[in-house]
């Protein structure tokens, strides 16, 4: 986040930089005793007219990426956060079932306890499996969108 910050007001700073050369430009090209100055001028002023505005272009595209980016970031968080919970689950499990068996707890009991976890495992991973597949497609249809310069 800090980085599309810098990179707001680096852009800001190129455009007023921009608009300053032009007027330099300008001034300058008043002063100059050439019979093409006017011409000279103008094209000059039109360059960097036109990196301005390949700038802002640019600026729109790496918006639109930092939006889709910033999705999907959210919901990988998610992702994790759910794999955690999981993680804490299994933790817990394995500490109840330790002191259980330390106790002297029917062990044929705690199995069928790790079969049933693993199953729900399993089941998570597959469709984790299933979401992570399409997962390209989506980021490829994404990245066509944005070469064509059109928003989801």
């Amino acid at each position: 986040m800090e980085t599309f910050a810098d990179l707001i007001g680096l852009t800001a700073s190129a455009v007023d930089s921009g608009a300053d050369i032009i007027t330099q430009i300008r001034v300058l090209g008043a002063m100059a005793d050439n019979v093409e100055r006017a011409q000279e001028t103008a094209d000059a002023c039109l360059l960097v007219e036109k990196t301005m505005l390949k700038m802002a272009v640019e600026w729109e595209q790496i918006e639109e990426s930092w939006k889709t980016e910033r999705v999907k970031m959210s919901e990988q968080l998610e992702e994790a956060g759910a794999l955690l919970a999981q993680i804490d689950e299994i933790e817990q499990w394995l500490r109840n079932a330790r002191v259980q068996f330390k106790s002297g707890y029917d062990t044929n009991s705690l199995l069928q306890q790790a079969i049933v976890n693993l199953r729900i495992l399993e089941i998570g991973k597959t469709e984790q499996d299933s979401l992570e597949q399409n997962r390209p497609e989506q980021n490829r249809l994404e990245q066509n969108r944005l070469e064509q310069g059109t928003s989801i």
